[in-house]
């Protein structure tokens, strides 16, 4: 006879109080794991978080009803995310979330629809402001919706992941790179399909060369977009790409062995009898003095994020290798907080959440707070900081 399984919802409770502790300040990691695992917050789990660590229940309700992210209904099969951050607001989301109400029957104040397939949920941002409006479903982003094309994405059975794409595809050497962004923008856009076709192309004309992912180059109107850096040719892009482009932008431009550039002469000759204006059509999206890439690009000084479009994001060795860590190693030898300081305030580095306050300043008001260790209190939302603790900080 087979041993019976333990009750789910006890067995997660106490791995997940193994792993964060069963202090009150691990109460929201304890409940985002739960949440995690079952999509909303069961009443039986709160009770046994109460019970196994003493936290008060009213304490724990307190917190799970303070906080949007939370829910204590379940969730449909598929969870449907309106951005309704800035960007989206003004191009429309309020109608895109009215649209996709309407065709799923739910009322504004429903969560889930009828079928309990869908849950419908409005969140801040994305992070694809360029393709506002935009709708998560799952891990499918769509972007550039309308009232009329919203319901469209509940149907599209695509995945793609944006999580885990930076990285680097090291195929036969060869000094030749293929480079495409898949962040958030460009993954919404199609990158990752991609990507894998041309990964797939590579391997299956054993092909010399580098894919390389790396990180957004601001130019997210042409994505899908693939970089070709050639020592001999210099660099070209191929913008607004479909997957289907993919196979014949690797055999133009990475080296072969003789099988693979058999194969790749066959592939060629049937995309000439199959579609003659196929390399026509790859043609419109290549050209490397482009006026409008040209005008974005050439002017912009790009400082703190001079190694975009360039490295993967997630590579630490590839920073490294580009100079990363090398000015805080520096500070780290001289050992002077003070001279540090001036150099911030001298740069006239501030703050990006909008009032623009001076970095060196809210540096200098920490040095020279009371009490040691020194905590600087950041609330990481609209409005700035009003105070500087000491160690009485809370």
């Amino acid at each position: 006879m087979s041993a019976v399984s333990a009750d789910p919802v006890a067995e997660t409770v106490d791995r997940l109080i193994r792993e964060f502790g069963d202090k009150p300040q691990q109460l929201i990691p304890l409940l985002q794991g739960v949440q995690e695992q079952f999509r909303h917050l069961p009443d039986e789990a709160l009770r046994l978080i109460a019970a196994k660590t003493g936290i008060h229940p009213a304490e724990i309700e307190g917190v799970a009803g303070f906080y949007s992210y939370f829910r204590r209904t379940p969730v449909g099969e598929h969870l449907v995310r309106v951005c309704h951050g800035t960007a989206c607001h003004v191009r429309g989301a309020d109608l895109v979330e009215d649209s996709l109400r309407r065709h799923l029957g739910m009322s504004a104040s429903d969560e889930t629809d009828p079928t309990g397939k869908y849950t419908l949920e409005r969140v801040a941002c994305v992070g694809c402001c360029s393709l506002a409006p935009v709708v998560v479903v799952d891990e499918s982003t769509f972007g550039g919706l309308n009232a009329e094309t919203a319901p469209r994405a509940l149907l599209i059975p695509v995945t793609r992941k944006i999580e885990g794409t930076h990285r680097s595809t090291r195929l036969r050497s060869g000094s030749i790179k293929l480079r495409i962004a898949t962040d958030s923008c460009c993954a919404a856009c199609g990158s990752l399909e991609v990507r894998r076709e041309l990964e797939a192309a590579a391997d299956r004309y054993g092909l010399r060369g580098s894919i390389e992912t790396v990180s957004c180059t601001g130019i997210c109107h042409q994505m899908p977009m693939c970089e070709v850096i050639d020592p001999d040719a210099g660099s070209i892009r191929y913008t607004n790409l479909a997957p289907n482009e993919a196979d014949s932008i690797v055999r133009r431009h990475l080296k072969t062995n003789f099988a693979g550039h058999v194969r790749s002469g066959i592939a060629g000759l049937l995309d000439w009898l199959s579609e003659p204006t196929g390399e026509d059509l790859l043609e419109e999206r290549k050209d490397p003095r482009d006026p409008m890439l040209c005008e974005f690009i050439k002017p912009q000084l790009r400082i703190a994020m001079e190694g975009n479009g360039v490295t993967a994001p997630l590579d630490l060795d590839a920073y490294r290798a580009n100079g990363g860590f090398e000015a805080l190693l520096a500070l780290r030898e001289a050992n002077d907080p003070d001279a540090v300081i001036e150099s911030v305030l001298n740069s006239g580095l501030r703050g990006r959440g909008g009032a623009g306050f001076p970095t060196g300043r809210k540096w200098r008001a920490v040095s020279n707070a009371s009490g040691t260790p020194k905590t600087l209190i950041c609330n990481g939302d609209e409005g700035d900081p009003r105070r500087v603790h000491g160690s009485d900080a809370a």
